[in-house]
């Protein structure tokens, strides 16, 4: 009902107006929400690329998986010690292993500009969620407590609106997804719950063989008509943009698009351009019940209504914490998360041999749950899931487990919590990130000239506290920003 002046901002900026929101607007906007948690693909193409620049083994020494010892949501999780350290030491980076990923593509992407591009233009911001929850053991009051902080990109309007809806026995609280008819992360009556992404291996690209009319794909040695959707892309103050989609058995070619901000680029040489790719992701897929499972979700009254709710979940799959007024705690991944004939979806594969075709999905029953654990408490902060041992490929891509391994130290050290105390816990800056790497830094200074050697004493003497008004996080941060580039940059090209 809102015009003009009675709008936020950017709509005058802008020069328009909204449109009401439609059953088809919410259902998009859901998807556009796991299109921001799923995003593997792009990792999928810089494999690829940077293969193709120093070779496979020399990528899997820049890109290595997540530590087999790494901490783990559920099970096979290293003891924590004491000290600041705790548990994440430098032995997480120093040993064969040590998951520099995140950190590695964050420095990179603000680094070299020709590296940047290789990257796809992209900038990898430094987000993470974290959630954490503890039983009546551990809560000053004998009851469970919940805490959950979702960090996402920044964006305007914000993605999430906080609501109350209440209608008869129905009262639900917490954060929703602006014209999404359920609360997101929140609490009823009966039980709370929080989220942080999974990250989960959900979308994956195939070389595909298309014929010289750009109308049939070869698949195990027969032609394969294309389904065409024509689009129309409306742009202010130009004709609109009428374009085809052509979509393989395996999804949609997306290689014209990349190979157009390829040519875009304004570096040379320009990045790589791309044979025909085609785009495979779980949202796509026929059914997605998502929208179905937060509903029921809001409804639910315990850790049945809870673990049946979120089966009907898609994308994008998530780590649930959970609590009840009862006192159970409990934790669930849910989510379709695709089993391959072959591979693990690391690279683009070939469509037209089809032996890497997707046959089927985890079954609900085996991704990674636990209820009322015997440690009191569980913690989440986009780390993995599962212990080493675990059977199926959830994810390739977990961040470092520093901010996971912090909060499970703090739970650690006391034997009762308040929501104080927790709010403390949220706004903890100690960064075990600087503690494991510094050291291994300063080794390799020389401080010859009076500005290296100011700046050795600060970092020598900074006690790793990244608060905001910090030198020796100041001085860490950037030089951490330099490193990646110095390091790969010149032979990435």
């Amino acid at each position: 009902e809102h015009h003009g002046r009675l709008l936020p901002p950017e709509f005058t900026l802008l020069r328009f107006e909204p449109e009401p929101f439609t059953g088809p607007d919410v259902l998009v906007w859901v998807k556009m929400m796991a299109w921001d948690l799923s995003a593997n693909y792009t990792l999928e193409l810089m494999r690829h690329d940077i293969a193709a620049k120093v070779g496979v083994d020399r990528m899997a020494d820049l890109l290595p998986p997540y530590p087999v010892n790494g901490l783990s949501i559920v099970g096979g999780s290293p003891a924590t010690e004491n000290g600041p350290s705790a548990g994440v030491g430098r032995s997480h980076y120093t040993g064969k292993g040590s998951p520099y990923t995140s950190g590695l593509l964050s420095a990179l992407s603000s680094g070299d500009p020709s590296v940047r591009d290789l990257l796809l233009g992209g900038s990898f911001e430094g987000l993470g969620s974290n959630n954490w929850v503890v039983d009546g053991t551990l809560g000053a009051t004998g009851k469970p407590l919940l805490a959950n902080d979702p960090h996402l990109a920044t964006h305007l309007p914000s993605l999430w609106y906080l609501a109350h809806m209440t209608a008869g026995d129905f009262d639900v609280i917490g954060a929703t997804l602006p014209g999404a008819p359920a609360v997101a992360i929140g609490r009823n009556r009966f039980i709370a719950w929080g989220e942080t992404n999974v990250a989960a291996h959900v979308e994956d690209l195939y070389l595909e063989r298309v014929d010289a009319s750009g109308r049939t794909a070869e698949f195990r040695g027969a032609q394969e008509p294309l389904r065409i959707i024509p689009e129309t892309i409306k742009v202010k103050g130009s004709a609109p943009i009428e374009i085809d989609v052509r979509v393989t058995r395996h999804g949609p070619l997306v290689s014209h698009a990349l190979n157009a901000i390829s040519a875009a680029a304004k570096t040379e040489p320009k990045p790589p351009t791309y044979e025909p790719l085609a785009f495979r992701w779980t949202a796509l897929d026929d059914e997605d019940a998502t929208v179905v499972a937060f509903l029921k979700l809001n409804e639910a009254k315990n850790w049945s209504d809870f673990t049946a709710a979120l089966r009907h979940l898609v994308v994008p799959a998530q780590n649930f914490v959970y609590a009840d007024v009862d006192g159970h705690i409990g934790y669930y991944a849910p989510g379709t998360i695709p089993v391959r004939a072959s591979g693990d979806g690391s690279r683009p594969v070939e469509g037209w041999t089809g032996d890497a075709e997707w046959t089927g999905s985890v079954p609900y029953e085996e991704l990674p749950h636990v209820f009322d654990p015997p440690d009191h408490f569980i913690v989440t902060a986009n780390n993995r899931p599962m212990p080493a041992d675990y059977p199926h490929l959830i994810a390739l891509e977990y961040p470092e487990p520093y901010r996971a391994q912090r909060v499970t130290d703090l739970i650690s050290r006391k034997k009762q919590f308040t929501v104080g105390e927790f709010a403390e816990m949220q706004a903890d800056t100690l960064s075990l990130h600087a503690h494991a790497l510094l050291p291994l830094l300063l080794g390799h200074v020389a401080a010859d000239d009076t500005r290296t050697r100011q700046a050795v004493s600060i970092l020598s003497q900074w006690n790793y506290n990244a608060s905001g008004d910090s030198a020796g996080s100041a001085i860490f941060q950037a030089w951490f920003r330099h490193l990646a580039p110095a390091l790969v940059g010149d032979e990435l090209g």
